[in-house]
């Protein structure tokens, strides 16, 4: 089952771009998280990464800049599982959003991964990161 939220896009330097999030989506789903895990809130305020960059790196830098700050502050909706996932050390949401997909398109970056299979009518699992277990 799906549940339907709203972001607003926020780019960002290191050509970052981000949908920023309600804060109390991703604190809910974190209050879920059996206690004996101890997770805690991670670094940024609630959102879902559409381009990444990790430490300073640019992990997903755009290879047609023509639609870069096309879309600042569009407000996107989108839809998530309420299944929270679990890794070594986050615990996520699955998020789906076709806009979302035509918008890294529209940036040159690829809308599959290997590693996911969103559901029918959806072509990228993006996420939601609620926290994490690092010390």
């Amino acid at each position: 089952m799906l549940f339907k939220s709203k972001g607003v896009l926020k780019y960002g330097g290191n050509h970052s771009l981000r949908l920023l999030c309600d804060q109390e989506l991703a604190d809910f789903y974190r209050y879920l998280i059996p206690k004996t895990y101890s997770v805690q809130r991670g670094r940024w305020p609630a959102h879902i990464t559409v381009v990444r960059e990790v430490n300073g790196e640019e992990i997903d830098k755009p290879t047609d800049f023509t639609a870069w700050m096309k879309h600042e502050g569009e407000e996107i909706e989108f839809h998530y599982e309420n299944i929270v996932r679990q890794g070594k050390i986050y615990f996520w949401l699955n998020i789906f959003c076709v806009r979302l997909e035509e918008i890294r398109s529209e940036l040159g970056h690829p809308i599959t991964s290997r590693y996911t299979i969103p559901p029918e009518g959806f072509t990228k699992c993006f996420h939601m990161t609620l926290g994490n277990t690092k010390i």
